[in-house]
This record gives C-alpha cells, structure tokens and sequence, in this order.
C-alpha cells in the first residue's frame, strides 16, 4: 500500500485529510486513485492510519482516515550521520540510502579534503532537494519519520555538537589499516535504547589527520573505528554503519 507523509501534527480516525498539490498529481495521475482507494498515512508526530480517498475538490485529493495502526519501523536508537561532501551526487545516493537504513539526522561537512564546495548562495536549494529526496526514500521504505537534511557544516560546527551524543563513531582508514577492528562493536555493546549515536564519515581521500585530532580532542566518547580491511568509497562508509547498527539493534534481538 502506497505511503504519504502528511503535514498534520497528530490526526484522528474519522479526519478528513487534504493532501497537498504533490500528493494529489502522485495519487490521482501517477497512481490513478479510484474514489474508495486506500492508502497509508503518516502524521509529523509518527501516527500511522490507514486513509480512504473520498473525494477529488477543486483538484485535490480528499481522504478520510479509516483506521489507525500501530508500526515499529525505526531503529531504536536516534542516529545522526555526519557525511564529509563528497563529489558529484553521490550525497543525494547517501541520503537516499541512509533513509532506507533508518537514519533521523543527515548533516553535509565540509572538510579539508572535499573537492566539493558548496555555493552558499545555492546551498538551499541543495538542501531542499535532498530534503525532498529523502521524504520519497522515507515513503518507500515504509518508515514512520522522514531524516531531517540539516544545513552545511564545518568540522568546528560538528565538534560543537559532539557532546550532543552518548557515542560518536568516526570512520577512519589509517585504523582499519594498522588493523582495528573492536571499537565498533564495544560501541554497540554499550547503547540503551534512550542513547543518540553519531557516524562521521570523511569525503574521497578521507578525514585530515588534523581533523580527526580537532573531534576526538578530550572526548571519550569519540572512537575512531575500523571498517573492517577492506577500503570503502566515502558513499559506501556510512551505509556498512548504518546497517551494521541496524544488524546489532534490530536483527540481533537487542531490544
């Protein structure tokens, strides 16, 4: 059944919902929508119901909510991906992926190693477009909250926000190359569902040496990690994170 975020905070059975001129175009000419089809719903506030289209007003479509569900689809903990930029559109890939992977927070960095610059003029339109492709992803996916694409960031602004975090985990290739290959796990070892974790993951040609001392400066929360001995292009890094936290926290009966 095909899923649709709404802008209503919270919403009752019985509501009569409005969708916006997006949704309406996907449901009524992408989906050719008959009066009586169904469809899931989804509220700010992470309500899920189940809506029945009732009425095509004025060019939009009209639904009544006719039942309410209740959906576990999150990851338990609240994850924060901070993704060095990286070239072309492979950011957009990264958003679209981490979405699938359960992701709430996606931040772009700027790092001393992005050939990558972001036009501060343009940096808007950039973050709504990956904003929109995130809620799709979210949709697809079947998930009850849609990532939150946050505005550019300087390694300083990421170091700021550290203390923010139970755990940060930063990806790091020298690490993995000396052969590290325990502090991801420990850091798995010691999340309670109430816990926020960070991944940082670096552009093409990584994180600067100068960098990693800048975010692990007297934070003991803050562990480099291994990603096993193989080395991941900078778009595949945070997918392995984000799918082996879901592997410790969901797959593994942790919860």
């Amino acid at each position: 059944m095909q899923r649709y975020f709404i802008d209503n905070k919270t919403a009752q059975v019985d509501e009569r919902i409005e969708m916006d001129k997006e949704a309406t175009h996907h449901m009524l000419n992408v989906m050719r929508m008959q009066i009586g089809d169904q469809v899931i719903l989804v509220t700010q506030t992470e309500q899920v119901f189940i809506g029945e289209l009732i009425g095509n007003e004025e060019k939009k479509a009209i639904l009544r909510l006719v039942d309410y569900r209740v959906e576990n689809k999150e990851i338990p903990i609240d994850t924060t991906l901070f993704v060095g930029l990286p070239k072309g559109d492979k950011l957009e890939f990264i958003v679209q992926k981490a979405t699938e992977l359960g992701a709430r927070q996606i931040v772009p960095v700027s790092m001393r190693y992005s050939v990558t610059k972001w036009d501060q003029k343009k940096a808007g339109k950039k973050i709504a477009r990956l904003q929109k492709i995130a809620k799709e992803a979210a949709e697809q996916s079947h998930r009850t909250f849609v990532p939150i694409i946050e505005d550019l960031h300087s390694v300083s602004m990421v170091k700021n926000r550290l203390s923010d975090f139970n755990q940060v985990c930063i990806a790091y290739e020298e690490i993995a190359k000396e052969g590290e290959k325990s502090n991801l796990a420990q850091t798995y070892a010691t999340l309670k569902p109430t816990d926020k974790i960070a991944f940082i993951t670096g552009p093409e040609g990584g994180i600067h040496p100068d960098e990693i001392a800048s975010l692990t400066e007297d934070l003991n929360h803050v562990h480099l990690c291994g990603l096993g001995p193989r080395i991941l292009r900078t778009e595949t890094a945070p997918l392995y994170l984000l799918s082996t936290l879901s592997f410790a926290t969901e797959l593994l009966g942790w919860n």
